[in-house]
């Protein structure tokens, strides 16, 4: 994503949601752990 505020890319992500019959499972947790691994931000 480009954005003339950043001299590197970057990425947005917005609107994760988990329905009401799986919160509190750590699963919008395990989700974004997922996203954030695959971009290479923290291994």
């Amino acid at each position: 994503m480009h954005n003339d505020l950043h001299d590197r890319h970057f990425g947005l992500l917005e609107d994760l949601f988990v329905e009401d019959d799986y919160r509190g499972q750590g699963l919008g947790s395990k989700l974004l752990k997922e996203v954030i691994e695959k971009v290479g931000i923290i291994r």
